[in-house]
């Protein structure tokens, strides 16, 4: 049963690259955002210094932890929006496209039940999709981490105490896999009702979905 779920996850991950496409277009959007500000945006670059430099002779590390926690939240809502928008797509997306291009019928083939197929589906979206935008968080944050690090020892700073050593790094990613595999919980009823539309409209889901 176990091992039946894992291939149906896998065949899910296979099927939609959406799921891997969006992170990753994501996470590049924040690194080069985060690399224009650092170099050409120089309010940016003043508030920085203010927060990262200044902060050593104003008030320890609360500006320093303050600017970086920003930097950790702002971009984790964008993942967190993002997830929004491909869950909605992709259990919309689900069991519609494998009915309009008859794929339904070869996986019907396999010893797998339309339950457990649909319960993959559901099983994908509340907790694979929530994972997976965890994973591109994690990879983001340090790749931005490692750029601002770079900025910070070309203007001569230590980086490993000003930035590593001021970063709530852990919390930060505990705080971002709480509240993602929350959302994912959270929009369970209306991942369910996403799938049914999925399964029965004929044309138009996402108009269908939305218009109750």
């Amino acid at each position: 049963m176990i091992g039946h779920y894992i291939a149906l996850i896998k065949r899910e991950l296979w099927e939609h690259r959406s799921i891997f496409v969006t992170p990753i277009a994501i996470a590049s959007i924040v690194t080069l955002g985060t690399l224009t500000a650092l170099v050409f945006v120089g309010e940016f670059q003043r508030e920085l210094n203010l927060a990262i430099f200044g902060a050593q002779n104003v008030a320890g590390d609360t500006e320093r932890k303050a600017v970086l926690t920003g930097l950790f939240i702002g971009s984790s809502w964008l993942f967190l929006l993002g997830l929004g928008v491909l869950t909605v797509f992709y259990a919309l997306d689900s069991l519609y496209a494998e009915r309009k291009d008859k794929s339904i019928l070869f996986w019907r083939s396999l010893p797998v039940t339309d339950a457990e197929t649909v319960i993959s589906k559901l099983l994908t979206a509340i907790f694979v999709l929530p994972l997976i935008m965890c994973a591109g968080i994690f990879v983001t944050h340090l790749v931005n981490l490692i750029v601002t690090s770079i900025c910070v020892s070309a203007k001569g700073g230590a980086a490993g105490t000003l930035i590593w050593g001021s970063v709530p790094i852990i919390d930060n990613w505990l705080a971002a896999l709480i509240v993602v595999i929350s959302t994912g919980i959270w929009m369970s009823p209306f991942i369910g009702w996403f799938l049914l539309v999925s399964a029965w409209t004929r044309r138009m889901p996402l108009m269908v979905a939305f218009m109750p």
